[in-house]
């Protein structure tokens, strides 16, 4: 039983992060890449301090949905989402480390209106509260 509403907040990056920096676009050289990662996570950034909220004191759990023209991998996707979660890291929330960060469902909006410029991800930040997964230790003999 929940004794209050959990704060969330709710970020719409503009832009096919997925298209750009999915796994399979890994295989590009490094130098090729950096300038996207560099750009979604500064825009990452930018979103969170317009939002205008305060940092999330506590553990979070990030959910991802992605609104583009056809669907895409989850387990690519989230090297997508990588440059995203290090541009709110040290704003949204304090560090991405396991202790902090819980990562929710990636779930896919898809059509021709999301198609090419129209792409958004929404990223979901979500306090992490008594019960949850990330409230329970886990002791070296449980590994």
């Amino acid at each position: 039983m929940l004794s209050a509403e959990r704060r969330r907040v709710t970020l719409r990056i503009p832009g096919d992060v997925c298209r750009t920096l999915a796994k399979n676009r890994q295989r590009r050289h490094w130098a090729v890449l950096y300038p996207s990662q560099q750009s979604y996570k500064g825009l990452a950034r930018l979103m969170w301090r317009q939002s205008g909220e305060a940092a999330f004191p506590g553990r979070v759990r990030l959910s991802f949905t992605c609104f583009r023209g056809r669907v895409l991998d989850p387990d690519g996707a989230m090297w997508a989402f990588a440059p995203l979660v290090d541009g709110l890291k040290g704003e949204a929330f304090r560090d991405d480390d396991a202790a902090t960060v819980e990562y929710g469902p990636v779930r896919f909006v898809t059509g021709a209106a999301w198609a090419g410029a129209n792409a958004v991800t929404e990223v979901m930040i979500e306090e992490v509260g008594d019960g949850d997964a990330l409230d329970a230790p886990v002791s070296s003999d449980q590994v």
